[in-house]
């Protein structure tokens, strides 16, 4: 029997017991590499894998370890996994893959899981950002069908739209159009402007000076639409996701506005969004893309891939051109989102409360 002061030394000792900075990356069929920090390091942590990051379905954990990474194998498990990690005092950590392994799509992905500036975390499954769903295959919406998406917030122009038209089957969400950067006609203005630059040759650097000065007036030009998605999603029901034709520029720029709105620091609202060369840059996701490039913008020949690369890819200083517009004009953030966004203290509480668990 523990003596009174060895047990309160023992209870102190796991009290604390704390899971951090959680991943998962899949590492094969069926395999998946979870790792995490945990305080104390000795703590042993219980690993189950469920379909839903709100809920259990197996009592009994899949392993139970203090090793970081761990590779985790779930024979014959379908559809989307997610991760409860647990210590023994309690604390639990969920985590799951942040991009879906989609055939047609591959930049689409959860934003869930980002730590906040006070501790919360991102509820996993309520929040999606991508590229257009055109390619999405029979499969890939068998996929997505449990994951419970109702809402789809399109920042496309209707040529874009109608160009790369999204063919959802059976029960489909919510689409809600909010197009950004359209002429009278209802065109993506950029469209035009990088096509008439692929004509005259431009080199690397005028494409990625092009890039650059398309992001400085998104937080001001686009704030209507912005401001029209955050209200949506103040009322959403299930899931909710955004994209436009890359999923990388308008989404690059709304994401982060969102996951600053839901107290997520700004470096790390940084990192989200250049996950997207990690996603899309592979030498034959490349090569794909620079022909959907030639497709969309009516080329001859496919455009060089060195040319294309500042376009296809995202640079920190393209967002960080954006943040910089928002400081030098509002100041700070808050202030941006309250006299631009139209976004009000108690409703950011209740964009939080939603999308944020403890």
């Amino acid at each position: 029997m523990l003596t009174r002061g060895v047990a309160c030394l023992f209870a102190a000792s796991i009290a604390w017991a704390e899971i951090a900075d959680a991943t998962v990356e899949p590492a094969g069929a069926h395999r998946f590499r979870i790792a995490f920090n945990l305080a104390p390091a000795d703590a042993p942590v219980s690993i189950f894998a469920s379909h839903s990051p709100d809920r259990l379905e197996d009592a009994k954990p899949l392993i139970v370890t203090n090793s970081s990474p761990d590779d985790i194998h779930i024979q014959g498990w379908r559809g989307r996994p997610y991760f409860h990690l647990k210590t023994a005092t309690g604390d639990t950590r969920v985590v799951s893959i942040r991009r879906l392994p989609l055939e047609g799509q591959n930049n689409f992905r959860d934003l869930g899981g980002y730590r906040t500036a006070d501790g919360k975390y991102i509820r996993w499954g309520l929040l999606y950002r991508s590229g257009q769903l055109a390619n999405l295959t029979a499969g890939d919406y068998e996929y997505l069908q449990p994951l419970g998406i109702r809402l789809v917030c399109d920042f496309r122009a209707d040529d874009e739209r109608s160009h790369q038209a999204t063919h959802w089957p059976g029960d489909a969400p919510e689409f809600f159009s909010t197009p950004i950067g359209t002429d009278a006609s209802g065109r993506n203005t950029r469209t035009a402007e990088l096509r008439k630059l692929l004509l005259e040759r431009a080199s690397p650097e005028q494409m990625r000076a092009f890039m650059k000065s398309v992001y400085p007036d998104m937080p001001l030009a686009a704030a209507p639409q912005f401001q029209r998605i955050l209200a949506r999603l103040l009322s959403a029901h299930g899931a909710s996701m955004v994209h436009c034709s890359a999923g990388k520029d308008r989404t690059g720029v709304f994401s982060a506005l969102l996951l600053l709105t839901l107290g997520v620091p700004r470096e790390m609202v940084i990192e989200d969004y250049l996950l997207t060369n990690r996603y899309t840059m592979a030498d034959d996701t490349i090569a794909r893309t620079a022909v959907a490039y030639q497709n969309l913008l009516g080329l001859e020949v496919v455009p060089p891939t060195e040319v294309l690369k500042p376009v296809m890819s995202v640079d920190r200083s393209y967002i960080e051109a954006a943040l910089e517009t928002i400081d030098k004009k509002y100041g700070s953030f808050d202030e941006y989102r309250r006299k631009k966004l139209h976004l009000s203290d108690p409703e950011v509480e209740k964009l939080r409360t939603r999308y944020l668990e403890p």
